[in-house]
């Protein structure tokens, strides 16, 4: 990796929303590090609303099933092919697309009243044994680089979206009610934010004393109520008032 770039070309990959390459291509840090997965969202939010439209919903679930096969197979290849590139590939929206397709897949096949497949990753068992992965066994896959780089990045999105289906069947469980707490709720809303917000405060390279721990949790807290109240909120807005017949309500 060159430690420095041309200033041009970084403003140019950010503002054609590749933060994500930037980041393959050059080390970028700092505040800006958490942008590459911002990156990967806004390039999925750019190609698959057109594909769904182009391809109607029964070819769009059906590519969306190819590429959760083809992602773990391009990561596997990437990672003998060019071993400069390994850490950079959970950053590339094509290495990735996987999880995304996963969730994209599973809007598409709720349509389907009979899906047998939803039923199944609806299970009480299958969501438990997904939230057991997700909390204990993913760290340890995570350590064995090429089997996560194979397959362990799928087996956690699946996982998080049969946990997730789960709950959205059964909001009065206790899990459920857990999820949709208040501040739990609040915290979601404002994740966005708070997501962009917490590098600034929170990551340093110093140690930190515990004593500040707490104030600085309170910062970024603080920081993405601000930018969700006076950034993404007027956003939200002005994107309702573009569609007509739409309220224009905050969420």
């Amino acid at each position: 990796y060159p430690v420095d770039y041309d200033l041009g070309v970084g403003v140019l990959l950010y503002t054609l929303f590749l933060p994500n390459v930037m980041n393959g291509l050059y080390r970028v840090g700092g505040i800006l590090n958490p942008l590459w997965s911002i990156g990967v969202e806004e390039q999925f939010y750019l190609v698959w609303p057109i594909l769904l439209m182009a391809a109607g919903e029964k070819r769009a679930r059906l590519v969306a099933q190819w590429l959760i096969v083809i992602a773990p197979l391009l990561r596997v290849f990437t990672f003998y092919a060019t071993p400069g590139l390994r850490p950079s590939i959970t950053a590339m929206f094509h290495l990735r697309a996987d999880a995304l397709m996963i969730g994209s897949w599973a809007a598409l096949e709720s349509l389907r009243p009979d899906s047998r497949v939803l039923a199944f990753l609806r299970r009480p068992g299958v969501a438990l044994g997904g939230a057991l992965y997700c909390l204990l066994l993913a760290a340890v896959v995570r350590r064995l680089q090429l089997v996560q780089v194979a397959f362990g990045y799928t087996i956690e999105a699946g996982a998080a979206c049969s946990v997730l289906l789960w709950a959205v069947e059964n909001p009065r469980t206790l899990a459920g009610r857990v999820l949709n707490w208040a501040p739990l709720v609040r915290l979601g809303v404002v994740s966005y934010s708070l997501y962009l917000w917490q590098q600034l405060w929170l990551s340093h390279e110093a140690v930190t004393a515990a004593w500040m721990v707490p104030l600085l949790i309170c910062g970024a807290v603080l920081c993405a109520e601000l930018s969700y109240r006076f950034v993404e909120l007027p956003m939200l807005r002005f994107r309702r008032s573009c569609e007509p017949g739409v309220p224009v309500t905050a969420p």
